[in-house]
């Protein structure tokens, strides 16, 4: 159930429609199980925004992915569904982002995203344009000459004690600016 009728997504219903659904935890466990089968390790959750699950609900579910499939990346969540979180929930986007990001990463979801990085290492610099604009990265942000080369043992390295601490620096919500753009409708 989403109430924003993206003309573009498939999968919305209201909830008058009369093939509207919730997927279970069972149903979610069936799909990424079939993910896993093909070879997956990541999942991308775009929730919906249904007006009626609770902030308990998809951190329950989140919490059962993560209990249950701990090699799956959950990539979850646009902003706009940050927004209608907050409004569901009647809380600030900086508290619902806050309770989302308490815990940081596991250490699989570390895993798959190091994995992610370093396999997709060469795609970053397969072509002329490409490995131009890293060498503009390396000059602009003063990096070092063998940057490329020590990039995915660099990537290797991160603990999630890191990230956390990566996170408390860099994303605290009670600094965030809130931009609307248009109107209410």
């Amino acid at each position: 159930v989403c109430n924003v009728y993206c003309k573009f997504c498939a999968f919305w219903r209201s909830e008058k429609d009369a093939d509207s659904y919730i997927m279970s935890h069972e149903e979610m466990d069936q799909k990424i199980e079939e993910t896993i089968a093909l070879g997956g390790t990541q999942i991308l959750m775009q929730g919906g925004h249904h007006p009626k699950l609770t902030k308990q609900w998809y951190l329950d579910l989140l919490a059962h992915i993560k209990a249950k499939f701990p090699r799956i990346n959950v990539h979850g969540f646009s902003p706009s569904e940050m927004v209608a979180f907050s409004e569901f929930f009647n809380e600030p986007v900086e508290q619902v982002l806050k309770d989302f990001v308490a815990n940081g990463p596991t250490e699989a979801e570390l895993k798959a995203a190091k994995d992610n990085l370093i396999g997709g290492f060469a795609l970053r610099i397969d072509s002329n344009e490409k490995l131009l604009g890293n060498v503009a990265n390396i000059a602009w942000n003063n990096l070092p000459l063998n940057y490329l080369d020590v990039w995915t043992q660099q990537i290797d390295k991160i603990t999630t004690t890191q990230i956390k601490a990566a996170m408390q620096r860099k994303l605290q919500p009670e600094k965030m600016v809130t931009v609307v753009l248009g109107g209410s409708n």
